[in-house]
């Protein structure tokens, strides 16, 4: 249905190939909104009902995108107005893009088609049967938000909100909390000159301003309790009272918090939020400050007769965390460590998907972090095994000195090959998990002079597309060295 009547769905058929196996047949429905994805979702079918259909409209598949062409301008950009040109054809997904030359400019530019909204956010479906929610075209380029040589000379961005509330579009609901940005803005504003190291420092920083924010909220609840507490729970929250909030691997502390807050926000909204819960279960920082200090109703257990408070749940959580790690850990809780929960794991990029080889080949790691420090470490609680495992970080850090390019240096993990049988092919887990940096050569010649090897790339003559009669033949090379440093 459409607001002009019935109109038929636009049907296409598509073949995937199959090497080994049969082809296989998508039959795909459009309507002017886009794809059907109720045809191919579950979840979306359930929602959808028998008499509806759920169809996506997104950036990215629309003919005409060209985000590939951006990227290639991108990189013979010279100065700034070449730099926002090549931005001018980055349709998705937007992306924070920062700016500096050699004559000390600095910019930020967040390029996108970014709907301009008939009605709703598109946080939830729409009725596609009227224009009511349309949208009405894109943000023009030049209403993007953009800074450049702010006050202070400090750009920083952690992917918290990048617009104030007077901005006149609507770009997200989903930013993230302030507290990274907060920590880097703090680095940034120190009256002494920023060095190479400070940036390495800051890269690496594992001091939570979100612990610094709540978990005195937290143990301020749970003394407010009538009841008595053990001396084991006074000792542990003696114990993080006198915590530096700081999230490394080596130290008890970060997994009591951690683990503290999985219960407590389990306690606090799995009773109201039922089998839903499970996809919402993760840290949650402005959730439980908002119960603890102005929504006391959902501390109380709706399955419960007895009415719960907000003193009782935080101790129940606590509790709750004691008991979870003592069978996997040990009674004693000054000797847990955060490394042992909070492991990175690398996964081959086709080995890590075959069943039986993922965790064989795997590379592990102790790390620093959570989802709320500079170098992040990512979470999500959920129900399954690992709940505290890092699984989102920077697989890639650089500090570059633009005064003197061959004065910069980056940490990449996990190595620079991906042959399980190459010595290479894990060199730099440990390296990027304790926060050390290799050099950056500035020229090929000094690359090559620093390397252990070289190993040269060059296409076969039975590549049938590059010998095809009218073409060229293709002579492309490719040289990886592999560096002998760590800084």
């Amino acid at each position: 249905m459409t607001p002009d009547g019935a109109e038929p769905f636009d049907v296409r058929e598509e073949i995937i190939s199959v090497r080994f196996g049969e082809d296989q047949k998508l039959l795909v429905r459009s309507t002017r909104h886009g794809p059907v994805v109720s045809d191919v979702l579950d979840s979306a079918a359930a929602r959808a009902g028998s008499d509806h259909v759920i169809s996506l409209s997104a950036v990215a598949p629309q003919p005409g995108d060209t985000t590939a062409d951006a990227i290639h301008i991108l990189q013979t950009a010279r100065n700034r107005l070449e730099f926002l040109r090549a931005l001018t054809f980055f349709h998705a997904p937007q992306q924070n893009f920062v700016y500096a030359d050699a004559s000390n400019h600095i910019g930020m530019v967040s390029p996108a088609r970014v709907p301009i909204r008939g009605g709703g956010r598109g946080l939830v479906p729409s009725p596609g049967e009227s224009y009511s929610d349309d949208w009405q075209g894109f943000v023009a380029f030049g209403d993007l938000p953009r800074q450049f040589d702010p006050p202070g000379d400090v750009l920083l961005n952690a992917n918290n909100r990048i617009v104030d509330d007077d901005y006149p579009h609507f770009i997200s609901a989903d930013w993230e909390p302030s507290f990274r940005a907060e920590r880097i803005a703090r680095a940034l504003g120190q009256d002494e000159p920023q060095t190479l190291a400070d940036s390495m420092a800051l890269q690496t920083d594992s001091v939570s301003n979100m612990a610094r924010d709540l978990l005195p909220l937290m143990l301020e609840s749970v003394r407010a309790t009538d009841n008595r507490t053990s001396p084991r729970v006074r000792a542990v929250m003696q114990q993080l009272d006198n915590w530096n909030f700081d999230m490394v691997r080596g130290t008890p502390e970060p997994l009591m918090f951690a683990a503290w807050t999985r219960m407590l926000i389990k306690r606090l909204v799995a009773d109201e939020m039922g089998d839903s819960f499970n996809s919402y279960w993760n840290l949650r920082p402005r959730t439980i400050r908002t119960i603890l200090t102005e929504a006391p109703q959902w501390c109380d257990d709706i399955n419960s007769v007895i009415i719960d408070s907000c003193s009782q749940q935080a101790r129940a959580a606590l509790d709750d965390a004691l008991e979870e790690f003592s069978d996997e850990y040990g009674k004693d809780f000054t000797r847990w460590r955060w490394g042992d929960a909070h492991q990175v794991k690398f996964l081959h990029p086709i080995y890590g998907f075959v069943p039986g080889l993922s965790n064989l080949l795997g590379l592990v790691a102790d790390s620093d972090g959570s989802p709320f420090t500079v170098m992040r470490g990512g979470i999500r609680f959920g129900g399954g095994k690992n709940p505290y495992a890092n699984n989102h970080g920077a697989g890639y850090r650089a500090v570059y000195d633009l005064s003197d390019l061959g004065n910069s240096y980056y940490a990449m993990a996990p190595g620079q090959s991906g042959n399980l049988f190459s010595r290479f092919f894990s060199q730099h887990v440990e390296a990027w998990a304790n926060g050390k940096y290799f050099q950056i050569p500035e020229d090929r010649q000094s690359a090559l002079a620093d390397a252990h090897g070289v190993l040269t790339l060059i296409p076969g003559k039975g590549n049938t597309a590059s010998n095809a009669p009218g073409r060229p033949q293709s002579r492309l090379c490719a040289t990886f060295r592999v560096l002998r440093g760590v800084a």
